[in-house]
């Protein structure tokens, strides 16, 4: 593999090519930053449908601990 002898830039070249390197990256890190809040969004929207259906849950796991104590009752009143 030969080696490319670098191209000697002047300042003005330089400085040019250092804008276009600031500007894309600003551009990537606006990107990023998007996509990070979106995700985050997202979760955050998961998080309360999680929440809603944990509080049903809890509900009906309340209700059917409720019934199993009614029907234990009831079994042990026809066993007595």
């Amino acid at each position: 593999r030969k080696s490319k002898a670098k191209k000697q830039l002047t300042p003005h070249q330089e400085y040019e090519k250092r804008q276009r390197f600031l500007e894309r990256n600003r551009q990537a890190a606006s990107k990023c930053r998007e996509r990070r809040k979106n995700w985050i969004s997202k979760q955050d929207e998961k998080m309360k449908q999680e929440q809603v259906m944990n509080a049903e849950l809890k509900i009906e796991c309340d209700a059917l601990n409720q019934e199993v104590n009614k029907l234990l009752l009831i079994l042990q009143q026809h066993a007595d």
